[in-house]
């Protein structure tokens, strides 16, 4: 299902906080600095070393203008 909102077909920039909660769920993680940022862990990744994240950013509206996956 993630695979599905992260294509361009069906892109979630321009989302508001309220769609992505109700797309995804409540982020386990929200983060004000150094912008406002809502990060869902999604897994183990590679060899089950590192952890997997979406990381999606918001503009000052609580508008998506970015995400990315991320690997800790």
């Amino acid at each position: 299902m993630l695979s599905n909102l992260l294509n361009k077909n069906n892109n979630l920039v321009g989302k508001t906080e309220n769609e992505i909660i109700a797309l995804i769920g409540k982020p386990e993680q929200k983060l004000d600095e150094p912008s406002f940022q809502y990060v869902y862990y999604l897994g183990r990744a590679g060899l089950g070393v590192d952890d997997s994240m979406l990381v999606l950013q918001f503009d000052e509206s609580w508008k998506v203008k970015s995400h990315k996956i991320r690997y800790d």
